[in-house]
């Protein structure tokens, strides 16, 4: 009763994503970068409680000196919520010393120097803690935590593949390992994970979308389409599979089916900057460069910062007869890209 009651909470005070340094990173799978999405995972409600319940499943074999396991528990809670990190440290010191063998010394232990921001320090002791016990519940969640935070990629994906290893029909390490080996470029090894994720849940649109958008690099648009189709079955209104989806007939070269599809997106939402980009793309690619010149006005307005923008000034200034103006405006688009 103690564990149901008090377990989740304590999981939520101590929770390691609290403290973690920021970084930056590659776009990643999902809004957000890989660890912003983690994060949101590791979060969610029922798996701390899972997870707390684990943690501290039998604490009651275990010894804390003077202190019995609820009272331990709580001592070490009240610590952490005073921020008074240096005396949890010293009980869970207290605990390793007590408990050699036990890994959950090594998880309180490296929760508060997590929070004394003493990453590395914490990083080891989780894995002292995985020496002990490599199938210990949840342990390598925790370090997965932390090589997200301190970029240590290899290591990330090592903790993540040893947890799906230990929970085969778990999808959450999946998750983490799609999105992280995205941000890694290892495409090709990404793709696998999306199809095992699939076998377990087919029903996670942004699972789709992954796997659309690494066949498109890996020059597989076939499949990409297929893909991005899928996800759409289950989230129709994505504006992220509708333009992979676009970007997959690109690359089939059906530009008339990305004209029909753009026409039919922007009637829905005429404000999708991508969206006039893709049609006027796929307008000139078919000759119907009458066509154009609406796209361009479009996306002129929508993003007057853009390329396209700077490009739609200088025809004006040619338009009214300013043809020296709008040749050096054009040579300024040039210099700063030169593919323009």
């Amino acid at each position: 009763k103690y564990q149901n009651m008090k377990g989740a909470r304590l999981f939520k005070s101590l929770s390691l994503v609290k403290k973690l340094p920021t970084r930056a990173s590659a776009a990643g799978v999902h809004s957000g970068n890989s660890r912003t999405f983690w994060m949101k995972v590791s979060r969610n409600d029922k798996f701390a409680k899972s997870t707390t319940s684990q943690l501290f499943g039998n604490l009651q074999s275990r010894r804390f000196g003077s202190l019995n396991p609820q009272e331990f528990v709580q001592s070490f809670q009240l610590d952490m919520n005073n921020e008074d990190f240096n005396s949890a440290l010293e009980k869970a010191n207290e605990f390793i010393k007590s408990n050699s063998q036990d890994p959950n010394g090594h998880v309180f232990k490296g929760i508060v120097l997590t929070r004394l921001e003493k990453y590395s320090e914490a990083l080891a002791s989780l894995k002292d803690g995985r020496e002990i016990s490599p199938e210990f519940p949840n342990i390598n969640m925790l370090i997965v935590q932390l090589t997200f935070a301190l970029n240590l990629h290899e290591e990330a994906v090592d903790a993540f593949e040893r947890w799906s290893h230990m929970e085969p029909t778990n999808t959450k390490p999946l998750l983490g390992l799609i999105s992280l080996l995205w941000d890694m470029r290892e495409y090709e090894e990404q793709l696998r994970f999306c199809d095992r994720y699939l076998e377990l849940d087919s029903s996670n649109p942004d699972v789709y979308l992954a796997k659309a958008k690494t066949l498109i690099i890996l020059k597989s648009p076939q499949e990409a389409l297929k893909a991005a189709e899928s996800g759409l079955e289950l989230q129709e209104n994505s504006s992220d599979l509708h333009q992979t989806r676009s970007l997959a007939l690109f690359s089939l070269e059906a530009y008339e089916k990305v004209i029909e599809l753009s026409n039919a997106y922007l009637e829905r939402d005429a404000n999708t900057v991508w969206c006039w980009r893709h049609k006027a793309d796929a307008l000139l690619r078919v000759g119907r460069d009458d066509e154009v010149n609406e796209c361009i006005q479009k996306i002129a307005e929508l993003d007057p910062g853009s390329e396209v923008a700077e490009v739609a000034k200088a025809a004006k200034l040619a338009e009214e007869g300013s043809l020296e103006e709008a040749l050096s405006y054009y040579d300024e688009i040039l210099t700063k890209n030169p593919e323009a």
